[in-house]
C-alpha cells in the first residue's frame, strides 16, 4: 500500500509540473522566443550593430510577412481576414520603405539577406508551401494561425529594438510596430479559432 502511495505521489508531482505548460492558452509566443532571428539579434552587443542587423532582418521578416498576406488576399473567403491582410500588407510595405531608408540613411548599407538564418528561410518555404496547397475553411485557420506566430516572431524582435536601437526614432517606430501587431495578433488567434 505504502508502494503505490509513493508511486500515486510521484506522479501527482510530475503532472503538477507539467501544469504551467498545459495552461499556457498561447503556445506560439514560445516559438517566438526561439526564432532564429531573434537569436541572432540579441548576439548583437553594440547599439549600431544591432540596428543594422535589426533593420535587415525585419526587412526580410515584412517581405515574409507579405508573401504569406498576398495568399490570403487571394485565397481567403471570410472578409474580415482578407481585410486584415490587406491591412498588413500594406502596412509592411510602408515600413520596408521606411527601414530601407534608415538602413542606407544611418549605417549607409542595403538590406542583408544573407544574416537570415537558413533556419528562418526553410519554416518560411514549408509555411509557403502549406499556404498554397491549402483551400477554404483550412486556409483560413491556417494563414490565421501562421500570420499570429510570424507576428509574435515580429514582436519578439521589436521588444529587443525598444532597448537595444541606436537612434531614439528606430525605438519610437518598434514601439508602435508592438502595439499594432499584438493588436492584430489577436484578431488573428480569434479568426484561426473559427
Amino acid at each position: 500500500m505504502k508502494l503505490k502511495f509513493t508511486s500515486f505521489a510521484t506522479a501527482f508531482a510530475i503532472s503538477l509540473t507539467c501544469l504551467p505548460a498545459m495552461a499556457d492558452d498561447k503556445p506560439r509566443d514560445a516559438k517566438a522566443s526561439k526564432d532564429p532571428m531573434v537569436a541572432v539579434l540579441k548576439d548583437r552587443g553594440d547599439a549600431k550593430s544591432f540596428e543594422s542587423t535589426f533593420l535587415s532582418l525585419m526587412i526580410h521578416h515584412h517581405q515574409s510577412g507579405r508573401k504569406m498576406a498576398s495568399y490570403a488576399k487571394q485565397k481567403a473567403g471570410n472578409g474580415e481576414l482578407k481585410e486584415l491582410a490587406t491591412k498588413i500588407d500594406s502596412q509592411q510595405g510602408e515600413e520596408i520603405e521606411k527601414m530601407t531608408s534608415w538602413l542606407k540613411q544611418w549605417h549607409d548599407k542595403s538590406p542583408d539577406h544573407s544574416i537570415v538564418p537558413d533556419e528562418t528561410k526553410k519554416m518560411e518555404a514549408a509555411t509557403s508551401s502549406k499556404l498554397e496547397s491549402a483551400s477554404g475553411k483550412e486556409f483560413a485557420q491556417l494563414f490565421a494561425s501562421k500570420m499570429a506566430e510570424h507576428h509574435a516572431s515580429g514582436i519578439a524582435m521589436a521588444k529587443l529594438a525598444q532597448d537595444k536601437a541606436e537612434h531614439q526614432e528606430m525605438k519610437t517606430f518598434a514601439k508602435k510596430m508592438i502595439t499594432m501587431q499584438e493588436e492584430e495578433r489577436e484578431k488573428l488567434l480569434k479568426l484561426a479559432k473559427e
